[in-house]
């Protein structure tokens, strides 16, 4: 169980890989590797930022200005970042550091949403209607003050990857054994006493991030025995 623990207790620091160069023949953005090298399979674009450090994820626009989240694998999702701009082929939205007291029924209603990124909102509480949602591959709740997670959290299957750094938890649901294509789990500095065993069911978790529980988290389930992809 000490080794269990050592191995679990880990932190996987990610580092960015990538950063924005300009094309001056052509205008065109594209991303480069640390030695300088070109990443081909991020394309290039009219426009494009570096990776946002706390979403890990690059904003672009393509040749017709239409603005995209890119991720390190390649892979685009058309992005809206105002409640306004939300349309019906609009597969990501972020509100991250916008004033938010609860989730506006415009993001409730976006049910074809993949990603959905409200980092630092302020965000108190869950509603139970987010489970409407059932598409959404990526979840960023950093930075806000939620107490806890609602047991709905089990209805998104599609999830991979869940960011909870930065709140208030104290514990979470047992329904977050139903999430199991999940890869990436952050719960770094939250007040968490415990993790549930169901964890154990987490089969595709590559990532698991617990840095900073308040000292509290000191005992881990004997089921993250079974989280055999958990990268070392």
């Amino acid at each position: 169980m000490k080794n269990l623990l050592t191995l679990c207790l880990l932190i996987l620091v990610y580092t960015t890989q990538a950063q924005i160069a300009k094309i001056s023949t052509t205008g065109k953005y594209y991303f480069v590797d640390l030695e300088g090298k070109q990443i081909k399979k991020l394309g290039s674009w009219k426009y494009a930022k570096s990776m946002d450090i706390y979403t890990g994820w690059m904003q672009v626009k393509d040749s017709n200005g239409v603005k995209f989240l890119l991720d390190k694998t390649g892979k685009t999702y058309k992005v809206a970042y105002q409640l306004k701009d939300i349309q019906s082929d609009t597969q990501a939205l972020d509100l991250s550091q916008q004033s938010l007291t609860s989730l506006p029924a415009e993001v409730l209603q976006a049910t074809q949403l993949k990603v959905l990124l409200l980092h630092s909102t302020g965000l108190e509480a869950l509603p139970q209607t987010i489970a409407q949602l059932t598409n959404l591959e990526c979840l960023n709740l950093r930075g806000n003050d939620l107490t806890e997670l609602p047991a709905i959290i089990g209805k998104f299957t599609h999830l991979k990857k869940l960011d909870l750094e930065s709140n208030e938890l104290t514990r979470l649901p047992v329904t977050i054994g139903k999430l199991t294509k999940l890869e990436s789990l952050n719960l770094n500095y939250n007040y968490l006493m415990q993790l549930p065993s169901s964890i154990g069911k987490l089969i595709n978790l590559k990532k698991l991030e617990i840095q900073d529980n308040q000292a509290q988290l000191d005992k881990l389930p004997s089921s993250m025995g079974k989280l055999t992809s958990l990268l070392r």
